[in-house]
């Protein structure tokens, strides 16, 4: 992925992280995975991976169309 799309996808998971009420700490907890890979992908210093993306897309009830691209709805699971 590119920069800029790494940038939105972190962007995207912050804005539902937040909206929902989630503190980094617990979603990294929920994903098995350390918050400071978690707070590296919300500032697009790394690449999300697919079991990552698709473990956030279950918490949140989003696609994964509209986690890396944004063009369905958060509801549109």
């Amino acid at each position: 992925m590119t920069d800029e799309t790494n940038a939105a996808i972190g962007k995207r998971i912050q804005a539902l992280r937040l909206t929902e009420g989630y503190s980094t700490e617990r979603l990294a907890e929920l994903l098995e995975v350390p918050p400071s890979l978690f707070l590296s992908i919300e500032q697009s210093e790394c690449e999300p991976s697919v079991k990552l993306l698709a473990g956030v897309s279950n918490i949140f009830n989003v696609s994964l169309d509209y986690l890396v691209f944004g063009d369905s709805e958060a509801s549109d699971k």
